[in-house]
């Protein structure tokens, strides 16, 4: 788990995961011998990534996180919240302060519609893009908490 600095722009967030997985795989690396095994292990241990926006206001509405398809450069998903399902809300026992909303990021390809399949992480030591390919990689998944009055901010 590795964790970006404090307002840190989604456009950037390619970069830190791949200085991360650069970070955690050189690690396995320096406490291994053998250093192709320990590269080996890295690649077939990883089996999910996500990411995770956390942001004060009372809404995710205006996030949203592009990711490459199939390797084109040009083709591009746009993961943008489901404001009207979220996954679980958190209410504080105190009313006075606000509850929190987990949204999940649904990918739209590039004319708007959702993308029902289950995504892929490839290439992350370079530009990481999805696939809806059935092979052993990360799948990817996009969450944001949304602290407000309701689900429909």
């Amino acid at each position: 788990m590795r964790h970006a600095q404090p307002g840190a722009s989604l456009d950037q967030w390619e970069t830190h995961l791949t200085q991360s997985w650069h970070d955690i795989c050189q690690l396995y690396a320096d406490c291994s011998e053998d250093k192709a095994a320990a590269q080996t292990y890295c690649e077939t241990a990883l089996l999910r990534v996500a990411l995770l926006i956390l942001d004060d206001s009372d809404t995710v509405k205006h996030h949203a996180v592009k990711v490459g398809w199939h390797q084109d450069i040009h083709t591009l998903l746009r993961f943008k919240p489901q404001l009207d399902n979220f996954r679980f809300k958190l209410s504080p026992e105190n009313r006075s302060q606000k509850a929190a909303y987990l949204h999940t990021f649904t990918p739209r390809n590039q004319s708007g519609q959702p993308l029902l399949k289950n995504l892929q992480l490839q290439k992350l030591q370079t530009k990481p893009y999805l696939t809806a390919e059935l092979t052993p990689n990360p799948v990817f998944l996009i969450y944001g908490f949304s602290f407000g009055d309701n689900a429909q901010n």
